[in-house]
């Protein structure tokens, strides 16, 4: 695919949805066609991008389910 889901609710900053996503076996690992970028990696560059700082929460919570 071009992107998931999970990229989408990461660029946006959609925690819950990102928490959703995962829970029912979305892939955080899942690299997108245009950037080959995980969706943590979405998360990380809309946080600039955007200037959305819920899309560090995002991230955190990517990060911590790779650690």
């Amino acid at each position: 695919p071009r992107q998931t889901v999970l990229h989408i609710a990461a660029w946006n900053g959609n925690l819950a949805l990102a928490k959703m996503l995962v829970e029912a076996g979305a892939d955080i690992a899942a690299l997108d066609e245009e950037h080959s970028s995980t969706p943590r990696g979405w998360a990380e560059t809309a946080i600039t991008v955007k200037n959305n700082p819920l899309c560090r929460e995002v991230a955190d919570y990517l990060a911590g389910l790779e650690a």
